[in-house]
Formats: structure tokens, sequence, C-alpha cells
């Protein structure tokens, strides 16, 4: 017996979907027949005879005989009868629906157009209006400057005055006090 994964085209979900079906060596995969292959999950009508042949080259390799069990006989398939065949359109058809999706691209294409005129006059317009506020900001700022610098300087001055009426008054009056008591 024969690991699946050592088949050439298995690999570990095949692996696995095999070993559902009861099939788990080279030997028994090539007692199968493609229908019955094609079948089980994961291997369609394609991929059947690929595995069929990748297993019973295995099986041989490892000196099995890939007919060592007799296959099952299965009722043949059903082929499912195919669709009748479109119509094949006439040129002037074909003309006709070239033209609509021209028609179509090209008003899709003026709608783009007119959508990023109107964006970019949003964006000028946007623009103005930062403009226009980063100046009202400045203004703002440099009045408030302004204003606090004033009111700086109007506090040094007060303080100024106070520390010279204070210091000046009080200085004479001790300067008096001490030459009396002389």
């Amino acid at each position: 017996m024969t690991a699946l994964l050592k088949i050439a085209g298995v690999g570990p979900a095949l692996a696995k979907a095999l070993m559902a079906g009861k099939l788990t060596s080279a030997e028994a995969i090539a007692n199968l027949s493609i229908g019955e292959l094609s079948e089980i999950p994961g291997i369609g009508a394609r991929r059947a005879p690929k595995l069929k042949a990748a297993a019973a080259a295995m099986a041989k390799v490892n000196g099995g005989s890939p007919t060592s069990k007799p296959a099952v006989k299965r009722a043949p398939r059903k082929i499912a009868k195919t669709a009748p065949t479109p119509k094949i359109p006439s040129l002037d058809e074909a003309l006709a629906a070239a033209e609509a999706a021209r028609a179509a691209a090209e008003e899709k294409a003026a709608k783009a157009k007119l959508k990023a005129r109107k964006a970019k006059k949003k964006a000028a317009a946007l623009a103005a209006e930062f403009a226009v506020a980063k100046e009202k900001a400045k203004k703002k700022a440099k009045k408030t400057k302004s204003a606090a610098k004033k009111a700086i300087a109007k506090e040094k001055a007060k303080g100024a005055s106070i520390l010279a009426g204070k210091g000046g008054k009080a200085a004479k009056k001790a300067k008096k006090a001490k030459k009396g008591k002389k």
C-alpha cells in the first residue's frame, strides 16, 4: 500500500477527501474508474485521469498491481444537453451597440468633467475662505499681543511708581529721624 501524499498531485486537502471516500492507497485509486474518481469532492473531470495515471504509476513503482481489485461498475453518467448557441448579431446591431456604448462613455466623461470643475471651484472657495480666516486670526493675534504689551508696560510703570513713592518717602523719613537723634 502506498501513502496518498506520495502520489503526484495529491496534497493534504485532497488526501483528506480521498480518505473520506475510503481510499487509502495508490492501488485503491488506480482501481477506480475515472467517473468514480470525479465524483469525489475536489476531483473534477480533468483531474481524475491525471490522478488515476499518477496513482497507477506509483502502484507499479511500489510493486503493486493496479488491477488487483476489480472495479465496481456503475451506470454511466448522463451528459447534460448543451444550450443552443446564441444568435450572432448582425453588423448593424453590432454598430448600434457600439454607438450606444460610445455615447454612454461620452456622457459619463462629461459628467466627470463637470464634477471636476465643481470640485475645483469648491476648493478655490475654501482656499479663499481659509486665507481670509488666516488674515483675520493674524490681526486678532497682533491686536491681542499689542494689548498685552500695553498692559504689561502699564503694570511695570505702576509698580515702579509704587516702589519709587514708598521707597522715596520712607527713605527721607528715616534719614530725618537719624539726623534728629544725633
